[in-house]
């Protein structure tokens, strides 16, 4: 299978961006360090890979789409996918436009907008793509019962999760955004396991391979948003770097999933 040119360039950047972060909070009381790298550089250079590597990933989704025939029952979930990858690009954009004008990540704003139209879509299309596995004849022993037991472990997991949210002090509204986004992580997540359970009998191979990628893209979103939740609830600015180092490490996986599920339709 012909490697894809912008794999490594981009998941690259993504890892790169996300150990400078990682340094930014390791060495924050370091002059030498914040004077080589200021906070609106990192801020501002952060936010345009982020931004790349959602693109890479909603272009590669659209272009894998038209690799799909119409009567493909990958196009439908991948459709879905690809339009929830492209609002994601939106409300990154949007941030990225007040970061590059004004030094700042405004929260709420208009970008979460874009962000929350994303996580019906992603829902939708994982479920799609379990639905489609399951139409085709494909082997589906235990994944009802995987479904139960990962939506039960969630629904036990959210309250304790949430519940230091809940009570805090923020505004309502950054409040209720606070405790939707990890809610609908984790209710992203629940199908997107159960489908790489299904495609284990791949493992090693490119299909199975897509969707590690993209659960450690989903895995990795979950725990920014849980970050930044407690963070700004609690009034921890200074640890912003672990979030977006999670976001960048994030939408490299999404990119890179992107990525291999066209490098193997073009194949």
């Amino acid at each position: 299978m012909k490697r894809q040119p912008l794999f490594l360039p981009v998941i690259g950047v993504c890892a790169a961006m996300a150990l400078v972060y990682i340094g930014r909070l390791a060495f924050a009381s370091s002059p030498l360090y914040a004077a080589a790298l200021g906070d609106g550089t990192l801020l501002r250079v952060g936010g345009c890979i982020k931004l790349m590597a959602l693109v890479v990933a909603a272009a590669f989704a659209f272009r894998s789409i038209r690799l799909l025939g119409a009567g493909n029952p990958a196009r439908l979930p991948w459709q879905l996918l690809a339009g929830g990858l492209a609002a994601f690009s939106v409300g990154q954009a949007t941030l990225l436009y007040f970061q590059l004008m004004h030094g700042a990540t405004p929260f709420p704003s208009v970008a979460d907008v874009a962000f929350v139209i994303a996580y019906p879509l992603l829902i939708a299309g994982v479920i799609a793509f379990i639905v489609a596995y399951a139409r085709s004849g494909f082997p589906m022993g235990g994944t009802v019962l995987t479904f139960v037991i990962l939506s039960v472990a969630v629904m036990a997991a959210a309250w304790p999760l949430l519940r230091p949210i809940v009570n805090g002090s923020d505004a309502l509204l950054a409040k209720t955004l606070n405790i939707v986004y990890p809610a609908l992580d984790l209710v992203l997540l629940v199908p997107v396991v159960v489908l790489l359970r299904i495609t284990s009998r791949f493992r090693g191979g490119a299909v199975w391979h897509i969707w590690l990628a993209l659960l450690a893209g989903f895995v990795f979103t979950a725990l920014g948003d849980i970050l930044f939740a407690y963070f700004s609830t609690l009034g921890f600015s200074r640890l912003d770097p672990a979030v977006h180092a999670m976001y960048l490490v994030a939408y490299g996986g999404l990119a890179a999933g992107a990525m291999v599920q066209r490098r193997l339709l073009a194949a």
